[in-house]
């Protein structure tokens, strides 16, 4: 019998919605779950959904992920741990306000069936379907608070609005109650039996990924709707196979289970989020920007995810299952090949950047381990670039390969660098007082502030709300002629900007305007630094962000100021 972990490392929140493949009432009931303390991963025991469901619903009949037919998060196990439903039997509008004030005065969760064509953020929706949406607040004759997760997040409607939508439908209605949930020794034995059967029954993925492929090697072929179609479906497929994977593996985390599982899961997970994104960005190169169709990367990584697909389906069988078929595979325990070809592609006085080969698919390696002297950093491309090194100082890099199982490559590449001397000379806004427009809410323990940006540390960032524009302003504490300010933005970085100075943080003066390319289907990881020469003067510096690349906030991990302390004037003469 495999045991329950008494704690498992935790599920990342931040991911779990970003990546999240549930449908809005699905979304909302984990939502509900996670926001009151309940371990809600015991029930995602059967979030692995099958690749020959995947197959039919997705790529056969086309269907958009929400409506794809899912097990996970039924009322039947909801009610199996406690949950309470209750529904709303009445046939009034009087008798709906008396329903919706006391349920949420018992702090029950009430759900309201609306109409999206009557909502303007579910334009995308079919108009006439029943969309549940929770009902946050309520008075009468007054206002709504309504909040699906996803498109709708705590929005203010006028509340007899709400009621004549919901009258519509005939008032489908009904209340949750969320405190009093437990997962008994029973309940959690009874989900493990059910997800041993689910990965028995699973027979693989080539079918899935055979269509997939010829998806995508029809790309350069078909007329305009076409391709956007076939976008449309690889999309839908790799957001759930990305969404099914990483709540697969929150559970499997639960589990007295090899390490080595849940990460399995994970990879996939990322591969699957990648492969979207980089859809996305080629869609709209292809479509927006008139560049040729060029499919090379998409099937080099369909061909990596498919392999872990293969590999993390044995492990599941082999581990979890304990299949007798699966009993014969084991595990790599060491990782013979390592990396090769090390070499500096730029130093300079603060920064190193580093390339390497490496072979990646056939040895299952998907990250590097790097040592800099006494420091260890992990990437899974095969560059890097260091950040706020020293200058003129002598450095030591040791590369080593890692693989899907957790093994690190005894061979390694080394190499050993001096950084050139410093000419821009001090930093003026290291750890120094920084505000912002705003700063993004932090999850998991993790938080985002703007004092991130001067603390020397380039694996912090300050990462703003979802909205543009927004802002960074650094007190330099001196009045400083600044010539350089360079910014190492995170992924979020903004396409257009301003580098701005004042002596009292009330008038500013641009002294620098920029506009960035949009990249074309990077990493995630990617750190990108521009150094902007710029000439002003003032004891205040702001960046001011206009545009951003993504549906995200603006978000940076360092900024650095140079230039020359500008002498007060003497106040009397002599």
């Amino acid at each position: 019998m495999i045991e329950d972990r008494e704690k498992g490392d935790g599920m990342n929140h931040y991911l779990f919605y970003r990546r999240s493949h549930l449908n809005c009432y699905r979304i909302s009931v984990a939502h509900l779950l996670l926001r009151y303390g309940h371990q809600a991963e015991h029930l995602f025991y059967n979030s692995y959904e099958s690749s020959d469901n995947l197959y039919k619903e997705l790529l056969e009949e086309k269907k958009g992920f929400w409506l794809l037919n899912m097990e996970c998060l039924e009322d039947a196990d909801l009610l199996q741990v406690g949950v309470k439903f209750t529904d709303f039997e009445g046939s009034s509008t009087s008798e709906a306000v008396r329903f919706i004030e006391m349920n949420l005065h018992d702090k029950h969760v009430v759900f309201a069936g609306l109409k999206p064509k009557y909502f303007p953020e579910l334009h995308f929706m079919d108009g006439e379907s029943t969309h549940y949406m929770m009902i946050e607040q309520f008075v009468n004759q007054e206002h709504a608070v309504l909040n699906d997760i996803r498109h709708v997040a705590s929005e203010r409607y006028d509340s007899e609005f709400v009621l004549n939508v919901v009258s519509q439908l005939e008032y489908p209605l009904f209340s949750m109650h969320v405190h009093n949930i437990e997962f008994t020794a029973e309940s959690k034995q009874l989900f493990l039996d059910r997800a041993i059967q689910q990965i028995m029954k699973e027979t693989g993925s080539s079918r899935l990924f055979d269509k997939a492929v010829e998806m995508v090697n029809q790309l350069p072929y078909v007329t305009t709707e076409e391709r956007k179609d076939i976008f449309h479906t690889l999309i839908q497929l790799f957001v759930v196979l990305g969404g099914s994977r990483y709540m697969f593996s929150s559970y499997v985390n639960l589990l007295q289970v090899p390490s080595y599982v849940s990460p399995m899961l994970h990879y996939c997970s990322d591969l699957a989020e990648g492969l979207k994104n980089v859809i996305i960005k080629k869609e709209a190169q292809i479509h927006i920007l008139k560049q040729p169709v060029q499919i090379d990367d998409l099937l080099e990584r369909v061909a990596g995810l498919r392999e872990y697909e293969r590999l993390t389906l044995l492990a599941l069988k082999k581990e979890i299952a304990q299949d007798a078929e699966a009993s014969s595979w084991n595990k790599p325990e060491q990782l013979a090949a390592g990396p090769s070809q090390l070499r500096a592609l730029a130093i300079t006085s603060d920064s190193i950047a580093i390339e390497w080969e490496a072979p990646m698919l056939e040895d299952h390696v998907i990250a590097f381990e790097i040592t800099i002297n006494d420091m260890m950093v992990e990437t899974r491309v095969t560059r890097y670039k260091f950040q706020n090194v020293k200058p003129d100082t002598d450095y030591r890099i040791v590369v080593r390969s890692k693989d899907i199982f957790g093994n690190v490559s005894q061979l390694q590449a080394e190499i050993e660098i001096r950084t050139e001397p410093s000419i821009l000379g001090e930093d003026w806004a290291l750890n120094k007082m920084v505000s912002a427009s705003s700063v993004e809410p932090g999850f998991d323990g993790m938080t985002f502030p703007a004092n991130h940006v001067v603390n020397g540390n380039s694996s912090t960032r300050w990462s703003s709300e979802f909205s543009e524009p927004q802002w960074l302003c650094i007190d330099l504490e001196e009045r400083v002629a600044v010539s350089h300010v360079v910014v190492q933005w995170e992924y979020s970085f903004a396409t257009k900007y301003e580098i701005q100075v004042s002596d009292d943080s009330e008038t500013w003066v641009t002294i620098s305007t920029k506009e960035k390319e949009r990249r074309e289907g990077e990493e995630e990881v990617e750190v990108s630094e521009e150094v902007i020469v710029c000439h002003g003067e003032g004891r205040y510096v702001r960046i001011l962000m206009l545009e951003r690349e993504t549906t995200y906030g603006f978000s940076i991990w360092n900024v650095n100021v140079y230039g020359q302390k500008v002498e007060s004037e003497s106040l009397c003469k002599v």
